[in-house]
């Protein structure tokens, strides 16, 4: 398994304000003040503006959730190394403020207080009201696309006054404090969406709302949107934190990997939002951009799931033949080739830039590089090896493991080749399946 990464394209320096002179004059005026205005790309053109729906079915679109970012917040946002930093809210439920109790039954009770200052992009001020229609709305069981494993732990939602909310659990829930975060639920518009929510449910997801008609909270608010070209951000007065320093951002919608890529070296765009770019591409592009770079961020990782709903063979369901298929792979050969020596193999789903990461390290089952052992562990389960090196069962029928993946994302195909040549060393046969965009969204 590897650990994935992120590519942005930085920005070049904003000039600074530019002043002029009246000739005859020694008094020296500033112009008028300019506007800082970047532009942005996404791989793809959204029909929607929240990653909730964007990521249902097979029409996802990289960028979405990026773009919702920066036009909506929720009571609190993760930082850098994952600590939860108040937005909306006034503080992050935790058991040293009193926000977050814990009773002897195990049930639990968080509390959120709104800043007074949060407001709609439209003005209107955000509410519990709005916090409360939100969890009803996403624990609606008809309402599966804002479905979250949160919601089973909920027993009661109170909202005591306009600025208060109370969430009762039933049982613990250690990321309570991540309910009305972009993880969880980011909160709703009671006055725009109560309407068309108890009109028509069915409806709901395809309300004007999710797309061109959004209002968030964010530091941007929607302004323009352009179908299959681009839409436009502007900051918002308002935001809880303050007014964003860049004035304007324009999104453009460019779902080629290489005309982004041009895009980029030619300076028509100022960065990537949510990836898009291939670790190999933003390289090649940096190569010849002399004014911009390329940082990476520990975003996820690449990672191998067995077929374990009747598995095909049979022998995937087998502890063992698992451990053997991971012993048999070089990941760290593999981080140093396909990440460019930018990540390295993982071995926990916790990312390294995270307080949890070096706590949690050593507990860490390890499965390092030994096709020797691999091998040992497929003969084993009774399996030997024909002529041409790859193993049978007893009755002479070849093992062999299909590897799946989607087109998306390069990294994921080239995994998977990567995998196939590994796996056929040892002597387990594979076949690669990649599945174009039209077939994952069937």
């Amino acid at each position: 398994m590897l650990l994935g990464l992120i590519v942005f394209a930085l920005l070049t320096a904003c000039a600074p304000p530019q002043t002029s002179q009246r000739a005859g004059n020694d008094a020296v005026s500033p112009a008028s003040p300019q506007r800082k205005r970047i532009t942005a790309a996404i791989m793809g053109n959204p029909s929607v503006i929240v990653q909730k729906l964007n990521s249902t079915g097979g029409g996802r679109v990289p960028g979405v959730g990026a773009v919702e970012m920066l036009l909506h917040a929720g009571l609190a946002q993760q930082d850098s190394t994952s600590v939860l930093r108040p937005r909306l809210a006034e503080d992050v439920p935790s058991a040293e403020n009193g926000l977050w109790r814990v009773f002897p039954d195990g049930s639990m009770e968080t509390t959120w207080r709104l800043k007074p200052s949060a407001r709609w992009h439209d003005g209107v001020p955000i509410t519990s009201a709005d916090l409360a229609f939100t969890m009803a709305v996403v624990r609606d069981k008809a309402l599966s696309d804002f479905g979250d494993v949160a919601y089973a732990f909920i027993e009661s939602v109170d909202a005591p006054d306009p600025r208060t909310i109370t969430v009762r659990w039933k049982e613990p829930f250690i990321e309570a404090d991540t309910l009305f975060t972009v993880d969880r639920a980011l909160p709703m518009p009671r006055h725009l969406l109560e309407e068309a929510y108890a009109a028509d449910r069915a409806a709901f997801t395809q309300h004007a709302y999710w797309s061109q008609g959004f209002v968030g909270a964010g530091p941007y608010r929607l302004r323009d949107w352009e179908s299959g070209s681009h839409l436009v951000l502007e900051a918002f007065d308002d935001y809880v934190l303050g007014r964003p320093r860049i004035d304007e951002i324009e999104v453009r919608f460019i779902p080629d990997p290489a005309a982004l890529s041009a895009n980029v070296v030619g300076n028509a765009v100022d960065v990537t939002l949510g990836g898009g770019l291939s670790l190999e591409q933003a390289l090649g592009a940096v190569a010849q951009w002399r004014d911009g770079s390329v940082v990476t961020k520990y975003n996820g990782w690449i990672v191998g799931y067995p077929q374990l709903l009747s598995p095909t063979p049979a022998v995937q369901s087998n502890l063992e033949f698992r451990r053997a298929l991971i012993h048999a792979v070089d990941r760290d050969e593999m981080a140093a080739s396909l990440m460019a020596g930018r990540s390295f193999a993982a071995d926990s789903f916790l990312s390294p830039d995270t307080r949890e990461y070096a706590d949690t390290r050593g507990s860490a089952v390890l499965y390092p590089y030994d096709p020797r052992r691999a091998a040992q562990l497929v003969e084993g389960l009774g399996f030997a090896r024909g002529v041409d090196g790859t193993f049978a069962d007893a009755a002479g029928q070849k093992l062999v493991v299909d590897i799946q993946t989607t087109a998306a994302y390069d990294i994921q195909v080239k995994s998977t080749l990567a995998l196939a040549d590994y796996w056929q060393r040892i002597g387990v046969g594979t076949s690669q399946d990649v599945l174009p965009p039209q077939r994952v969204g069937d």
